[in-house]
């Protein structure tokens, strides 16, 4: 078997995962999506019963949440101030395109959260892994088998970087 090269954008600080979290049944995972396509939807359902198999927790963007109709699940807090309770959240997983990947991004903020897009178009950037892969990425990310990129963020009000 061919080991996928997995990379995970993470903006802001460096991070190092030093165990197995999915291996203790600790890990935490927030997951976005695009709920106006089909084909991300679809994918994300079979996210969710691959997690579910895995025993992760998992937190759903509150669009997914309402798409879905999911109770039984937490959403993640949505807002600048807004902080996930209770428990740290290890990853993101971004489920649709680059513009996804971005919407993502945004909503993570400075948390310190690694981003895994997952591409459910034609070419992505940011959201690389396609989702004929999407198995075999999600075991190596759960099994600690992953590098994580930094990426460099700039902020700019009316036209100014800062």
């Amino acid at each position: 078997m061919c080991k996928y090269n997995l990379h995970i954008w993470n903006f802001f600080r460096n991070f190092a995962a030093e165990i197995n979290l999915a291996y203790y049944g600790l890990m935490t995972i927030a997951l976005f999506g695009n709920t106006m396509k089909s084909e991300t939807m679809s994918e994300v359902s079979h996210i969710l019963e691959f997690m579910k198999r895995r025993g992760v927790n998992v937190l759903l963007s509150q669009e997914l949440r309402q798409e879905l109709n999911i109770r039984d699940l937490p959403s993640f807090p949505d807002g600048a101030d807004a902080r996930p309770e209770n428990e740290p959240i290890d990853f993101a997983v971004s489920v649709g395109g680059d513009g996804t990947f971005l919407t993502t991004a945004s909503i993570i903020g400075d948390r310190n959260i690694p981003i895994l897009g997952i591409n459910c178009g034609h070419l992505g950037f940011l959201a690389d892994v396609q989702t004929k892969d999407v198995d075999l990425i999600l075991t190596q990310l759960l099994d600690g088998q992953y590098t994580i990129e930094q990426a460099r963020c700039s902020k700019s009000v009316a036209g100014k970087r800062i």
